[in-house]
């Protein structure tokens, strides 16, 4: 709804939000350590990818501190549909593709909104 009410300004990507999920500095350090780095390329990217789910939060939300459980978020769209790719420091977020999406699952999820565009 922060995308919907206000545009992108207020979003941003956060890590260490979810509890049981190591931040990109230790998960890195694993991965590129033969000795704790996952032996099959399949296990490392799976270990990879569940460790570096992007997790999209109001700025005030990030600030907070607080860790977010699973039940709180919604998911995005499977990565083949292309949406919410990695931006730089950020996450693209187009009004034409991922502004629809939010739009629709809002709908969906009975949410009102007041779209600034």
């Amino acid at each position: 709804m922060e995308y919907l009410q206000n545009g992108k300004n207020n979003i941003q990507r956060a890590h260490g939000t979810l509890p049981n999920r190591l931040d990109r500095h230790e998960r890195t350090a694993i991965l590129l350590d033969p000795t704790t780095c996952p032996v099959t390329f399949e296990v490392w990217w799976r270990f990879f990818l569940e460790h570096d789910k992007t997790v999209l939060v109001t700025r005030a939300e990030h600030s907070s501190g607080s860790l977010l459980t699973k039940s709180e978020l919604i998911d995005l769209p499977d990565p083949s549909e292309e949406m919410f790719d990695n931006a730089g420091f950020s996450v693209r977020l187009r009004k034409t593709v991922e502004g629809v999406w939010l739009r629709s699952k809002a709908e969906e999820l009975g949410l009102t909104q007041n779209p600034a565009e």
